[in-house]
């Protein structure tokens, strides 16, 4: 007759405090392995195809134009002596130039040895004047600018002046005055014996 013994479940259970000796490698263990495996997957995402750059006013990117490039909108342009602006072609000028001219009358055959004298030229709008009289193949000769006021009685002389010489035999007065006053008459003195022509011509600088 046989015996046989009835089966006996063995279980085993595990300290609990040997499982809490595993919890804190465990959980570095797994913090190391997101460490590693989080950035390589952020690198593959940032060098995926298409890349969008955005050009903004706030942040330009920088470029270098090939061939002709348009342009578009306001440019500064600055003209200087060392590199001047070529322009070819009509320019049209609007607005007031600083400078105009006041007066500009040419004498003929004034005789030798006389004078002869400009009409009352206003010059009362201006802060600045300038008096250019010239004669040809005449080597000295006198100018005066008397001043005036707006009655035009005479007040004084702006200067008298015997004119520079100046290209070759040519008489040739070119000065800038100040305050010129209301008004202004110039007078000149042919000091040769033969005829001569002159020209006096006034320009003036407005307020």
């Amino acid at each position: 007759m046989t015996c046989c013994m009835p089966a006996v479940a063995v279980t085993f259970r595990v300290p609990l405090v040997a499982a809490k000796q595993f919890e804190r490698p465990l959980a570095i263990a797994f913090l190391v392995v997101l460490t590693i495996l989080v950035p390589f997957r952020h690198a593959q995402a940032a060098g995926s195809a298409p890349v969008t750059v955005v050009n903004t006013p706030a942040d330009p990117v920088p470029v270098t134009p090939v061939g002709t490039t348009p342009i578009t909108g306001s440019v500064s342009v600055t003209n200087t002596s060392a590199n001047p602006v070529p322009i070819t072609g009509s320019v049209k000028i609007s607005g007031t130039p600083s400078t105009v001219m006041a007066y500009d009358q040419k004498f003929t055959s004034v005789a030798g040895g006389s004078t002869v004298n400009t009409s009352l030229i206003n010059v009362s709008t201006f802060k600045q004047i300038r008096v250019v009289v010239g004669a040809r193949n005449i080597n000295f000769c006198f100018a005066y600018l008397e001043t005036h006021d707006d009655a035009g009685n005479f007040l004084g002389f702006l200067d008298v002046s015997p004119a520079s010489l100046k290209n070759g035999d040519d008489c040739v007065l070119n000065k800038a005055y100040d305050t010129p006053g209301a008004a202004l008459k110039v007078e000149i003195n042919n000091t040769l014996q033969t005829a001569n022509d002159f020209r006096v011509t006034v320009y003036g600088q407005p307020y």
